[in-house]
């Protein structure tokens, strides 16, 4: 699954024989400094540094930065006080980040008092308390950017004593990422610990480029870390993806490990000049996104942080427009144009606030890119596979949000390991602006009971139960992710292995004038909680509607057994379903679905609903969340299994 191809790297000694020891050396080098200094003179807007200076610099200005945060109350994990905690530590980091360039390019020494005297400040926070990787990883991304940031541009303002207080800070912080990664992680054997590698971009790259110098006795350490990951990134990255652009983690889990990739390769690109966007993963990655999460589309997508009933945000769209400066790909512009179009640029929601300054982003990328005239795509029935990943997806009308109609389907090679789901053979349909088939639950946080009961298990896809039995979810991970001994590592491991055994692929995709055919294959998903299973195969068919306004899928199951055993069929919706013997419908929004079991070879047992997510007991993590309707077909017992449901939709007034 590792993605296989040779990238030119340059040797150890190359990459350091024309070392640059001025600075800034993160993002802008003082040619770079100077260049901008004299453009920015002649127009204060020069690439949107004038809403820069309005929401990324006074803002900050005005609320100057948090305090250290506290620990949880007896050191047990709160998670609305983790969320807070690194949304502090976002707000800091982005106070020096900001000030820094700001006071540098405008030659302002306020600004530049104030980022030193923040810089100053966050050095002196615990590096081994709540801010440290092992107590708050995303904290600790946070504290060791703003050091890094902090270090390289206002480091002629430092005297030697601050200097050695600020690098003395940065270095414990970036050494103990760099361990982790590279010595207990071990993410080039052990390579599916999602923070580990989120790491090299966020938190490594800058850090050592900062850290670099050759009059230190510090730098063969940090050149064995900058080296690592120059070669992590030159191999193996990502173990997500593929050579098609697909991410196992889905949609969401693309967002950030691409925004940080981003960030740490444009850095690595500027100072070394390699440049990793060569490789054919980065050539073709904007096509995940783009065919597996559309603009207008909710609900849709697999994984942790897919969109439970938000369209894409603006971080993706900024994420594709960094793909559209790459690749000249119109299409990309598209995408981020149609998210714009109804986004803010510094949304106060959570996901953003804690996570993004995407006016500092626009700066960046109008200075070092520009901008990419925009392209639609076709409204053409279009068909996307990424193979490595085991995700396909067919569009009808893509560019036009009222007739768009979209189907996802997901069986992936990478089982139910971190932050992927026990849904093989599963998909999600989205038409006329509105979910249908959905990405059922709600996010309430990782390893809560509304994730790892349904969420993550099978009972909250939009595929099958045997027996009431689902797919091997691991759904204990949460426990083992949280370990701290070696011992429990070590069961974290097999658990891991156990959850990419539960897997499985998209067999093919067949297309002729009539329909188009997605043919999945999940038995292995289900080898360890269904041992007496002998073969399990879907087939979602698309069939080919000339009528804009309506579409129609069919999905055909077939189950063989070992003993007799009955299976029930999901699917999850936003509104109740209406059953009437075979047949069951539902209306949502402008749209209105009809399913009918087509055919059972073992007979229908029932047809009933629920709108309960089993498992989420407790009732603090379902206060003010809507309810969804899930829909359970199930059979005869019997030891094969052929059965056939048909789905059909329409905007409201139109007949069937």
């Amino acid at each position: 699954m590792f993605v296989k191809h040779e990238f030119p790297l340059p040797s150890k000694e190359e990459r350091y024989q024309n070392i640059n020891t001025a600075r800034p050396r993160l993002w802008l080098n003082p040619q770079g400094v100077e260049s901008f200094k004299a453009k920015l003179k002649q127009d204060p807007a020069y690439c949107g540094f004038d809403q820069f200076y309005k929401y990324s610099v006074l803002p900050r200005v005005a609320e100057g930065i948090t305090p250290e945060p506290k620990p949880y109350p007896d050191n047990k994990r709160v998670v609305a006080l983790w969320r807070s905690n690194y949304s502090d530590c976002q707000t800091t980091m982005c106070y020096i980040r900001s000030l820094s360039v700001a006071g540098v390019l405008m030659e302002d020494d306020e600004l530049l008092a104030k980022a030193k005297a923040a810089l100053l400040t966050l050095a002196e926070w615990d590096v081994n308390g709540p801010t440290s990787r092992l107590y708050n990883d995303e904290c600790a991304y946070r504290v060791g950017y703003g050091l890094a940031y902090g270090y390289d541009w206002l480091h002629h303002l430092l005297n030697d004593e601050e200097k050695a207080k600020v690098f003395n800070a940065l270095f414990l912080r970036t050494k103990e990422i760099a361990d982790y990664a590279m010595e207990t992680a071990k993410i080039h054997e052990n390579p599916y610990d999602s923070h580990a590698v989120r790491s090299l971009g966020m938190l490594l790259s800058p850090c050592c480029i900062a850290l670099l110098d050759p009059n230190s006795p510090t730098y063969a350490e940090v050149q064995k870390w900058m080296d690592y990951v120059l070669n992590y990134f030159a191999t193996l990255y990502s173990p997500w993806a593929d050579e098609d652009g697909g991410w196992a983690e889905g949609t969401g889990y693309w967002t950030t490990g691409m925004a940080f990739a981003i960030e740490g390769l444009n850095f690595i690109r500027n100072y070394f000049g390699i440049d990793f966007y060569k490789k054919p993963f980065f050539q073709k990655t904007g096509e995940f996104m783009m065919r597996c999460n559309p603009p207008d589309a909710y609900r849709t997508g697999f994984g942790c942080q897919s969109n439970l009933g938000q369209k894409p945000g603006p971080k993706m769209a900024f994420n594709m427009r960094q793909f559209a400066g790459l690749s000249n790909n119109g299409e990309y512009q598209w995408y981020f144009d149609s998210i714009m179009s109804r986004s803010e640029m510094a949304p106060k929601d959570f996901s953003n606030k804690g996570w993004w300054d995407l006016h500092y982003d626009d700066v960046v990328f109008r200075h070092d890119f520009g901008t990419v005239p925009a392209k639609a795509p076709s409204n053409d029935v279009t068909v996307s596979h990424f193979r490595g990943v085991g995700w396909a997806s067919i569009h009808k009308n893509m560019a036009d949000f009222d007739k768009h109609i979209y189907l996802l389907a997901k069986s992936s090679p990478f089982g139910s390991i971190s932050h992927s789901y026990a849904d093989q053979n599963s998909f999600t349909l989205f038409a006329f602006g509105e979910p249908i088939i959905i990405t059922s639950g709600h996010y309430v946080a990782y390893g809560s009971q509304m994730h790892l009961s349904w969420r993550k298990t099978t009972k909250g896809s939009n595929a099958i139960l045997i027996d009431g039995i689902g797919q091997f979810s691991g759904r204990d991970w949460a426990a083992h992710h949280e370990a701290r001994s070696r011992s429990q590592d070590i069961t974290a491991g097999e658990q891991k292995k156990r959850m990419l055994a539960a897997k499985g692929h998209i067999v093919d995709i067949i297309e002729n004038e009539k329909h188009i055919c997605i043919t999945m294959d999940a038995t292995e998903a289900y080898a360890e909680t269904v041992p007496y299973l002998r073969n399990y195969t879907r087939e979602l068919y698309w069939i080919k509607e000339a009528d804009d306004n309506r579409g129609k899928i069919v999905i055909k199951d077939y189950v063989s057994l070992n003993q007799e055993g009955s299976i029930t069929s999901l699917l999850h919706a936003l509104n109740p379903f209406e059953i009437s013997g075979d047949t069951f419908k539902m209306p949502v929004g402008n749209v209105n679905l009809t399913g009918k079991v087509e055919s059972a070879s073992s007979g229908v047992d029932s047809i009933t609903q629920s709108d309960k997510f089993d498992g989420v007991e407790d009732a603090s993590e379902l206060e003010g969340l809507d309810k969804q309707s899930h829909l359970f077909i199930k059979t005869k017992p019997a030891k094969r299994h052929v059965l056939e449901v048909s789905l059909s939709f329409e905007k409201d007034g139109k007949s069937s």
